[in-house]
């Protein structure tokens, strides 16, 4: 399918999993006081966690 072709909701998609998957550079990334308060190998993990989460259901993807 091309870009073209794409329903809304799937450009959507896609979008979202870019922003997810390289936080900063295809997005801008804000971070809360409290997270940027955690030392840099806890934020680097919880990065890490979103950017590779791939486990989306009808539960926890609105």
């Amino acid at each position: 399918m091309t870009a073209g072709t794409l329903s809304r909701t799937e450009k959507i998609v896609r979008l979202n999993d870019r922003a997810r998957q390289a936080m900063g550079l295809a997005g801008v990334a804000v971070a809360t006081e409290g997270f940027r308060a955690l030392p840099e190998a806890d934020r680097s993990r919880v990065r890490e966690l979103i950017e590779t989460f791939d486990a989306f259901v009808p539960d926890n993807d609105p």
